[in-house]
Order: structure tokens, then C-alpha cells, then sequence
């Protein structure tokens, strides 16, 4: 069974504009595939790294997510993309599929 992370890196966490935007994709993805498990995890500012890295190396496509604040991303997808860079160049990140989805509010 593949497996489809959504990571959540908005200021709103569970309850904010991109959390609700992710339910919806979640829904969508399960609707129309079968065998598909999907994730969502909601960063927050202190995250546990080891928690959403073992999420990351599981998962076989990866969709990252966030608001936007004074024209950039979340603090906490900040602090994620650094966490990250002990995996650049592993089994866990190249070749996988990856997107992001950017939700700005004028």
C-alpha cells in the first residue's frame, strides 16, 4: 500500500485555513484511489523531529503545506526544511515525489 505524507507547516495548526484545505485533499486522495494511506501532521513550533522524520522515511510521496507570512512560509516549515538537510541526498528524499501547496490570502 503506498503512502501519501501531508505535512501541515501553517501558523493555524488543526485549525487554521491550511489544515482545513488538507482534510479536504485527504478526502479527495481517498476517494478516488484505493490503495492509498493518507497522513496529515500538524507542525508546530516544537516539534519532535525524530517523530515527522521516521513520517518522512515511511512515506512514499510527500506533500508540504503551509500559509503565508510576511511574504514567506511558517516558522515551522522553516525549522522542518532545516531538520531536513541531514536526509538531502538519502533513499528518503530522492525520487520521491514531492509537492507544495501555498495558500495566500489577500
Amino acid at each position: 500500500m503506498k503512502s501519501i505524507l501531508l505535512i501541515n507547516g501553517a501558523l493555524g495548526g488543526r485549525v487554521g485555513n491550511t489544515a482545513m484545505l488538507l482534510k479536504k485533499i485527504k478526502r479527495m486522495i481517498l476517494k478516488n484511489h484505493d490503495n492509498v494511506k493518507v497522513k496529515i501532521i500538524h507542525l508546530h513550533p516544537s516539534f519532535c523531529w525524530n517523530s515527522v522524520k521516521r513520517n518522512i522515511k515511511r512515506a512514499d510521496a510527500l506533500i508540504f503545506s503551509t500559509g503565508t507570512y510576511w511574504d514567506s512560509w511558517g516558522s515551522s516549515m522553516q525549522q522542518l526544511f532545516e531538520k531536513m538537510t541531514v536526509l538531502e541526498g538519502s533513499k528518503y528524499l530522492v525520487g520521491k515525489p514531492a509537492a507544495a501547496i501555498v495558500k495566500w490570502l489577500s
